[in-house]
């Protein structure tokens, strides 16, 4: 399920984040859009694994004193990860 069915980039995968750093580089100039990049991916990590360990710990957390956490997830996230 997508949010919004009639963007173009809807279901497109990698082409869109592909679009999303063109047109990041276009706006703000080549070099800020990698410095960009740079901190982005030191700071949550270019894939999955650095967030799946921070959420498996916000899980464990939780258990651990017996409540439940509600987290916020974008529907391309969900599109990709149905369950």
């Amino acid at each position: 399920m997508n949010a919004t069915p009639n963007h173009p980039d809807a279901g497109a995968g990698g082409r869109s984040a592909m679009k999303t750093v063109a047109v990041a580089a276009k706006g703000k100039g080549g070099m800020n859009a990698v410095r960009r990049v740079a901190a982005i991916g030191s700071r949550y990590g270019l894939g999955p694994r650095r967030m799946e360990r921070r959420l498996s710990t916000v899980l464990r957390l939780t258990e651990r004193f017996g409540s439940r956490a509600t987290l916020p997830v974008t529907a391309a996230a969900f599109d990709r990860h149905p369950g």
